[in-house]
């Protein structure tokens, strides 16, 4: 639930990205051999939230797109808060 929120607010796009992937590796994983499931499913799955993880999708409408614009503005400030919203935006 809180991963659809992100994606669709546009907040910590690459972070949710990377957690629904990881959910989808843990589903694929406990379901490969469940007789009625098709495995491939779930690798769609993954292969999709990793390309909002490497695409930055929120960037373009989004909470993101506010936090790389003010980022961009304070360039010259390098402290650890925002190395770490460079990371997950």
């Amino acid at each position: 639930m809180v991963i659809a929120v992100s994606l669709i607010t546009g907040t910590a796009v690459r972070l949710g990205g990377v957690l629904g992937a990881a959910m989808a590796i843990n589903l694929w994983l406990g379901l490969y051999h469940t007789r009625g499931e098709w495995p491939w499913t779930y690798f769609f799955l993954i292969v999709i939230q990793l390309m909002f993880a490497i695409d930055r999708s929120g960037r373009s409408l989004g909470v993101d797109a506010l936090i790389a614009r003010h980022l961009a503005k304070t360039s010259e400030r390098r402290d650890a808060r925002s190395r770490i919203l460079t990371l997950i935006t």
